[in-house]
């Protein structure tokens, strides 16, 4: 899964403000794994019907193997 190339304000808040970075190439890693972990992972999204990126793409693909099971012509 990819990171989101944009901030929220609670994003912000939550990793950007709270936290002292070494340098760019830190904080770049810092915010890609904060993304990632937190923000891909348990955050909830309206747009996915309340539940977040990660759970939503695991129920997606399971939904297209098991659709794409049953469409397969029988031998």
């Amino acid at each position: 899964m990819s990171a989101i190339l944009t901030t929220t304000p609670r994003q912000k808040a939550e990793e950007v403000h709270a936290k002292t970075y070494i340098d760019l190439d830190h904080a770049r890693r810092q915010i890609g794994a904060f993304i990632e972990s937190v923000y891909n992972e348990k955050r909830l999204h309206s747009a996915l019907g309340y539940k977040p990126p990660a759970e939503f793409e695991a129920e997606l693909a399971a939904l297209t193997t098991t659709t794409q099971n049953r469409t397969k012509p029988c031998p």
